[in-house]
């Protein structure tokens, strides 16, 4: 466990002292109570209230850089998910110590999940209050493991809502495709049904931006001519002209210009493609999640007709009409 770093010792302590004087105690005891009361009440907006817009906010287990403590508009995530993922909230305080502005805690939050899963985690937590009874910082210890119930977790992701993601001013940016971490594929009935052909793109690009305000745009550009069977043979009759004709259209791009979340952390990109030059509009459902690293991965499937991008060639009617594309595409922050 870190070590608790006492407040005189903080980075900072003393320019902020001399803009605003220590709470008092009485100050610290009401913002205390006021705080457990509101999380307890699932009252966020009181919450947000009491939080100091440069508030700094550590726990245990963050995704990000452990040694970067979060913002202020990405701690309220965690504190808008866990209010949104229970039904009930108890903070059974074991006790409590004063320290020149601020207070350290020991407490179990007992927790309720909706489908009646629950939590008793043990947490001890640091908090510094400003002369004006708000929150300026926040340590956070507690075994993350304890809170594994609440969570839907899938392959060590911890998942938030879509909304909540794309308006978080945290993400506003451009972000760019990390391709040995994505795949590109698609699939196709063969042999009148009896078989399915499987491949892959394997040379592609893109980037994407997230506004903070709930818009993003986006593009992907393929390379047509890398696309693979795992027979070369076929992999040639795919390139000619009966279907890709890469000598003629080297790109197949998909266009993002925005997205409608529907539920959980899953909406519908409104996406336009284009192959051997024809551009049709081509709506993707995709589940878009943050990763332990802060990298977002966005995983789309798409019903493809073949006849709608000129890609129709079909002797003896063996091939699907319809191909399904799939994309798992994991994106980076760009370097500022």
């Amino acid at each position: 466990m870190r070590a608790v770093q006492r407040p005189e010792e903080e980075p900072g302590h003393q320019e902020r002292s001399e803009i605003m004087p220590a709470a008092s105690k009485e100050i610290v005891a009401d913002s205390a109570d006021r705080l457990f009361t509101a999380i307890e009440q699932g009252d966020f907006a009181a919450v947000e209230r009491m939080w100091s817009d440069d508030i700094a906010v550590w726990r245990v287990g963050a995704r990000r850089d452990p040694s970067k403590p979060d913002g202020k508009a990405r701690a309220l995530r965690v504190i808008g998910w866990f209010i949104s993922a229970t039904t009930e909230r108890h903070y059974e305080v074991l006790d409590r110590r004063f320290f020149d502005g601020g207070f350290v805690q020991q407490h179990v939050l007992h927790a309720t999940g909706h489908a009646g899963q629950s939590i008793s985690m043990r947490v001890c937590i640091v908090i510094r209050v400003g002369g004006d009874g708000r929150l300026e910082r926040i340590d956070e210890y507690f075994d993350p493991a304890e809170i594994a119930p609440l969570l839907d977790t899938r392959d060590g992701v911890t998942m938030t809502t879509l909304e909540t993601l794309l308006n978080d001013p945290d993400v506003a940016g451009v972000w760019n495709l990390v391709p040995d971490r994505s795949a590109i594929t698609f699939k196709i009935p063969n042999m009148w049904g009896l078989l399915r052909v499987k491949g892959r793109f394997t040379e592609f690009s893109g980037d994407g931006q997230l506004t903070g305000k709930g818009a993003v745009f986006g593009r992907l550009d393929i390379r047509a001519a890398s696309l693979d069977t795992g027979i070369g043979r076929r992999d040639k009759h795919l390139r000619s002209a009966d279907f890709f004709d890469v000598e003629r259209f080297g790109e197949i791009s998909v266009v993002v210009t925005g997205v409608q979340p529907t539920k959980g952390n899953t909406g519908e990109l409104r996406a336009a493609f284009t192959i051997k030059g024809i551009t049709a509009p081509l709506p993707l459902t995709a589940t878009i999640t943050e990763l332990d690293d802060g990298s977002i991965r966005i995983a789309a499937g798409a019903k493809i007709e073949r006849t709608q991008f000129d890609l129709g060639w079909n002797r003896l009617g063996m091939i699907g009409s319809t191909a399904t594309a799939g994309a798992e595409a994991v994106f980076a922050r760009a370097a500022q």
